[in-house]
């Protein structure tokens, strides 16, 4: 499991996780000036290749198997994300497939109704939260990077013997193993509880106390990697690669899947319209995004 400060945002040190996240939300008007111009949701809805096969920069509108045929019976060589960027380059004659690549490598064949322009409003993907500094700090073993996203019954394992201890809404969890399809998780009171991986959000970063951002705010969400390390890489070849993302706080946290912990890589803070404007200008640029929602607790 990755360490405390890994799972602070930024992840540097820890007072300078926090005030930089605190800048990062109350100067978010100043980043969106900086941020370009932005494609509200009637004028993207204009976008286009709509309602037809597509060309170009397009993005998957749901899980798709890619085919090596454009058929049916072609054999399924990958299955591609929900949200993920392709290029579509060919859509055969009397059929309904359109041929796909990415990375410019040509990558096979999918349903050309799975295929949606780039300048469609994106959907939110997830959501996260952001809890005061004072909860994230509290002495424990194991630092929180979960609170319950609604209220759940959790299994307590004590030896042989297990009972139901009933988790409110937005009780802070750390994250021990999986067990199975669930995840043992310590809360801020108990110890040894199961819970539901579909019952957990991830914790974002924290506000100082007192000061509890009053809106929601957004995030463009660029990947998951197996390692936050792996994830800061992944920011640091970016900001490298397209200098005009050094305005932005990367946001790096752990998300907790049936299988396993991924960290997943995001920037921001972001207004919905803005984030759906960064979507499209990394789509431009042959790259994925989802939107994340951000609630504070």
């Amino acid at each position: 499991m990755a360490s405390p400060e890994t799972q602070r945002l930024p992840p540097s040190h820890r007072s300078r996780g926090r005030a930089r996240i605190y800048r990062a939300l109350v100067i978010l008007a100043a980043l969106l000036l900086r941020a370009g111009p932005v494609i509200d949701a009637a004028s993207a809805q204009t976008g286009p290749g709509l309602g037809g096969p597509q060309q170009g920069e397009v993005i998957l509108n749901q899980d798709s198997d890619v085919h090596s045929l454009p058929t049916p019976e072609g054999k399924v060589v990958m299955t591609l994300a929900k949200g993920r960027t392709v290029v579509a380059f060919d859509t055969p004659r009397n059929t309904g497939w359109t041929q796909i690549a990415i990375g410019g490598r040509d990558i096979g064949y999918v349903p050309y109704d799975h295929l949606t322009s780039i300048y469609v409003v994106r959907e939110v993907t997830s959501h996260a939260a952001v809890i005061s500094t004072a909860r994230w700090a509290a002495g424990r073993m194991i630092p929180i990077s979960q609170i319950a996203a609604k209220p759940v019954s959790a299994k307590q394992v004590l030896g042989h013997k297990t009972r139901r201890i009933a988790l409110a809404a937005g009780t802070g969890l750390g994250f021990v193993a999986m067990r199975g399809s669930e995840a043992m998780m310590m809360s801020e009171s108990d110890a040894n509880l199961l819970v539901p991986v579909s019952a957990l959000l991830p914790i974002v970063g924290t506000y100082p106390n007192g000061a509890r951002p009053g809106a929601n705010f957004f995030l463009a969400k660029v990947g998951d990697y197996p390692t936050s390390s792996t994830a800061h890489a992944a920011w640091s070849q970016l900001v490298a690669t397209f200098p005009e993302y050094q305005v932005f706080s990367p946001f790096v946290y752990p998300v907790i899947t049936e299988a396993k912990e991924l960290h997943v890589l995001a920037f921001g803070p972001l207004t919905r319209d803005q984030a759906n404007n960064q979507c499209i200008t990394l789509a431009q640029k042959l790259r994925d995004c989802w939107i994340v929602e951000a609630t504070s607790y």
